[in-house]
């Protein structure tokens, strides 16, 4: 088993994939703040999997979440500042917000 650590500041969260299939990942993320509305999140991030707009998930506690590894990176300061890139992450974020079964859940 290989494990990575890729934790932020508000979660520690590994990157866990078996040495005989290193293609096939999880992310196990450690909660270590605890956001102000955890049932209206846990709802929100597993709509979003099950609609395509970001990872399934696999298990959830109060504790932890296990989901679906997407490979990627982080978008830096100067990609931002790329119109086209700008233009499409802010078309992605506006169709999750106004999304009517998102508005639902946070409303």
């Amino acid at each position: 088993m290989t494990i990575q650590d890729i934790s932020g500041f508000s979660n520690v969260n590994y990157i866990v994939s078996r040495k005989k299939d290193p293609g096939n990942k999880i992310v196990i993320r450690f909660f270590k703040s605890k956001v102000s509305d955890f049932e209206t999140e846990t709802a929100l991030f597993r709509l979003m999997g099950t609609k395509g707009l970001g990872p399934k998930e696999i298990e959830i506690t109060p504790v932890y979440r296990v989901e679906e590894c997407i490979d990627g990176k982080p978008l830096t300061m100067l990609e931002l500042r790329n119109p086209w890139i700008a233009q499409a992450t802010a078309e992605i974020l506006c169709k999750t917000n106004y999304d009517k079964e998102l508005n639902d859940k946070i409303v």
